[in-house]
């Protein structure tokens, strides 16, 4: 998990090359039940930041109130201090697709992916998923 999780964070864009609800998110930090962190961007800082004192922020969309939050700066490490955890089963998506409530399925045809959501393109192995999908965004 953790190799998974480090190969995730180098493949990550830098900082001014990803917005919108097509940007792909590549972690999840939630905190207190309601407060959540998508992170789409790291920042690279300097090559001159001094060992230990290296970027600890990245860029992505923040929701504390349930509201559908803002995009700005998120400081990892004050969300860590005060009780934020990295969600580790989190699997990279778009933000359509986490922000959809995946209620109109369709069938693909295809063995692999049967089941998709005509609203967001999320696809689903089988029928079951599809209907698991739906029943938890209900």
């Amino acid at each position: 998990m953790l190799v998974d999780l480090k190969a995730r964070i180098e493949q990550m864009p830098h900082t001014y090359q990803a917005r919108g609800d097509n940007t792909m998110i590549w972690l999840h930090y939630f905190a207190l039940g309601s407060m959540n962190w998508w992170v789409a961007e790291k920042d690279m800082g300097s090559p001159d930041d001094a060992p230990g004192e290296e970027q600890s922020q990245a860029w992505g969309l923040a929701d504390l109130y349930g509201d559908g939050g803002e995009w700005g700066y998120i400081p990892i490490n004050e969300i860590i201090a005060n009780g934020g955890e990295m969600d580790l089963y989190w699997k990279p998506r778009r933000l359509r697709e986490e922000k959809c409530d995946h209620n109109e399925m369709v069938e693909t045809g295809d063995p692999e992916h049967a089941w998709k959501c005509a609203k967001c393109g999320h696809v689903y192995g089988s029928e079951a998923e599809a209907l698991a999908a739906m029943e938890v965004h209900s």
